[in-house]
């Protein structure tokens, strides 16, 4: 007895755990599926609580078990009515439902938390089973809570029996009876008997679910109760047929070991009884399986198919050379054969194709008339799948479609072109059409319209490439032509600037000659008001000829004779000088231009006339980008294998837009074309061919309205130093 009623308790367990994984790994994700899920969480407890308060050989873990055992089914009822008022429509719970059950619950629970006694005499340890005996008033009240409860739970099914209809109706059906069973056979064992003094089957109770596990477990093969995948029905045949297999071979060993030792198991003997029930499954398992699955997929998959091996035979049809019409009446046959319909037929509408075309398994299904009529009806439905029992569907509709005998109806497009129909009867079980059987027809019709609308084009596509071949040639002889005299063109440009660069750069040097004659006092005694005028002079003198510069090394970045002339420089003396330079600028601004010279550092191989361009190119633009009152740090560092120089200003910034363009020719941001129209957006083109001419890297960071920070960093030779 002990065997048996601890195994039946283990299947009680597994059984409700592979319903939940089940219901789990379901489609729907509605409020009423985890309401559920509570429910199979409190039978698991209520049996994990049966087995500890019966067999336990300790007082503390029996009572332990017997607060579950007692608990666990409290939660129950009330859980199942809760489900059974939102299931299967999704009804909302009103907030009278939940505070009562809350209340409901506590005031049942809290004395069993107290103390279990309330509602049973201490535990006596015994053998097979701990001997348990109801208290009263404490158990009769127990007794009536569920009673009243499962009473709410049969009246709200029975209520949904009668006003739901198809589907939603038997999956309903099949819950109440499942419940009803289940919950009056486990009210007579664990309270009705319990009360007469017949305590002997209260481990009945869990047991008695398993009618409700297989019902509910029927209503999702045969009705797609929460819609989970039919992978998962597999998983379930198997675990079934797993528990069926060690039950009957525990049951076996038990025999077959009492009958070989007359006594309890010993070791010598236990051996060759397992060897012989070893040999049993061996034997038998495979003849077990194939029956098993004869049968659940006699009952249970009626309408599986592999969706994957279907879209592989209808493309495999789509890339062959079938005639258009062959073509559909073959697609058609395969979506009959393996979703197993009624008929399917195809309508080619007429501004899709060159004719009016109906194909299919069963083309003189309907008459001219009433495709036109089917076609009528649903040309003002915009759904791309029209199923019969659609709430939204005209009733119109709905009476047409019942007529002919249609299901459904799916839509197909190709690039916004409304190519067709498919024309779907009823499956030849009966059963609805699943959220996958859609899904698969949706994909069917998308693949069909877009070999429809190829098999039309190709001819027109052919003509048009011909044509397009032509026009290619012409164009690209005209652009031919076009790319000579841009050439050209640029050739004439390059040769402009080259000459002008050379014809300004004499006389400014010139002038920027005589300036410094003066300043340094060669005509004669300079004050203060004309040494500042002529430091601005030589100051945009310098300039132009750095801008001039910037025009020669472009052409010659063209014309391939842009050569660096490497020569020891000192890069503190060259900062220095330009800072000086550059300092009444910063004044005339109001900013604060602020440089501090290292003591050391090392000397580098570069072309000094060209680093101090773009030295002083960065500072230029750091004065002329930052408004009045900000800030320009002038940064040489020697790191360890690098040096590395930073201007970094309180300026505009570079929008986010123009930071990938900026070091680009004749590039120049939009807010620096506010700030300073007369740029040129050379500067920092030629500062990064210098500085990566010579090895160097840019430094380059900003953030729009904040500042930002160029400069450069060149590694520190080994040689350097020596």
């Amino acid at each position: 007895m002990l065997l048996v009623a601890f195994s039946l308790l283990a299947i009680t367990v597994i059984a409700n755990a592979v319903l939940a994984i089940t219901v789990l790994a379901s489609l729907k994700k509605q409020p009423y599926k985890y309401v559920f899920l509570s429910v199979l969480a409190t039978v698991i407890l209520w049996a994990v609580g049966d087995i500890l308060m019966l067999t336990s050989d300790s007082t503390t873990t029996a009572y332990f078990g017997a607060q579950l055992f007692y608990i666990a089914p409290l939660f129950t009822p009330v859980l199942l009515w809760l489900f059974a008022i939102q299931f299967p429509e999704n009804s909302r719970l009103k907030k009278i439902h939940i505070y009562s059950s809350v209340v409901a619950l506590l005031l049942a629970t809290i004395p069993l938390l107290i103390n279990v006694n309330f509602i049973i005499y201490p535990i006596e340890l015994a053998e097979p089973f701990n001997k348990i005996n109801p208290r009263n008033p404490g158990f009769l009240l127990y007794g009536l809570f569920l009673i009243v409860f499962f009473l709410l739970v049969y009246i709200t099914l029975l209520q949904k029996i009668r006003t739901l209809k198809g589907t939603a109706r038997l999956q309903v059906l099949y819950t109440y009876f499942g419940v009803v069973l289940s919950s009056s056979l486990a009210l007579v064992t664990n309270v009705a008997m319990p009360l007469l003094g017949y305590v002997t089957y209260v481990w009945l109770g869990p047991p008695f679910t398993l009618i409700n596990t297989i019902a509910m477990f029927m209503a999702m093969f045969k009705y797609q109760l929460f819609e989970f995948k039919f992978v998962v029905l597999r998983l379930i045949s198997y675990t079934f047929l797993i528990l069926f297999i060690s039950v009957t071979y525990t049951m076996i060993v038990v025999l077959l070991s009492a009958s070989l030792t007359q006594s309890a198991l010993q070791f010598d003997k236990s051996f060759y009884v397992t060897v012989i029930a070893t040999l049993l499954v061996v034997f038998t398992v495979g003849n077990l399986r194939s029956k098993f699955d004869k049968y659940t997929n006699k009952i249970f998959f009626k309408d599986a198919y592999n969706s994957q091996e279907l879209i592989n035979q209808i493309n495999s049809l789509l890339v062959s050379k079938n005639q258009l019409h062959d073509l559909i009446g073959r697609i058609a046959l395969l979506i009959e054969n393996n979703i197993k319909v009624t008929f399917c037929n195809y309508y080619i509408n007429a501004a899709a194709t060159v004719d009016f075309h109906i194909a299919g398994s069963n083309t003189t299904l309907f008459s001219k008339h009433e495709w036109h009529e089917v076609l009528e009806y649903v040309s003002g439905v915009s759904k791309k799948v029209i199923r019969i029992d659609d709430e939204d569907l005209p009733d119109t509709v709905k009476v047409a479609f019942k007529a002919l005998g249609i299901e459904l109806c799916v839509q197909m497009i190709s690039s916004d072109v409304d190519v067709g129909y498919i024309i779907i009867g009823e499956k030849r079980s009966g059963n609805d059409y699943t959220k996958e059987d859609m899904q698969l027809l949706e994909i069917i019709a998308d693949e069909v319209a877009i070999a429809v609308q190829n098999n039309l084009q190709f001819n027109e596509i052919s003509q048009f490439n011909i044509t397009l071949q032509k026009k290619i040639e012409e164009a690209t002889k005209e652009l031919q032509k076009s790319n000579e005299k841009l050439q050209k063109l640029d050739e004439a440009k390059d040769e402009f600037i080259s000459m002008a660069s050379h014809q300004l750069r004499t006389p400014l040097t010139s002038v920027k000659g005589y300036i410094s004659m003066i300043l340094e006092g060669d005509a004669g005694p300079v004050n203060d008001t004309q040494k500042r005028f002529l430091d601005q002079a030589f100051l945009s003198s310098q300039r132009m000829v750095y801008l001039i510069a910037d025009l020669l090394n472009v052409s010659r970045l063209k014309t391939g004779k842009f050569v660096i002339e490497a020569n020891p420089t000192y890069l503190p003396d060259v900062v220095e000088s330009e800072i000086n330079q550059l300092q009444e600028t910063a004044k005339a601004r109001e900013l604060e231009l602020v440089f501090t010279k290292p003591a050391e550092f090392v000397t580098l191989n570069l072309d000094e006339t060209k680093i101090r361009q773009v030295i002083m190119n960065f500072v230029d633009n750091a004065i002329y980008y930052t408004p009045r009152g900000g800030r320009i740090t002038v940064a040489l560092k020697q790191l360890k294998n690098s040096i590395e120089y930073t201007v970094t200003d309180t300026g505009i910034g570079v929008p986010k837009k123009d930071q990938h363009h900026l070091f680009t020719k004749f590039y120049r941001a939009a807010n620096a074309k506010k700030s300073r129209p007369d740029g040129t957006g050379l500067g920092l083109y030629m500062a990064k061919k210098v500085v990566i001419a010579q090895g160097g890297a840019m430094i380059f960071k900003t953030t729009e309205g904040k500042g930002s920070t160029f400069g450069f960093t060149f590694p520190i030779p080994e040689t350097a130093n020596e």
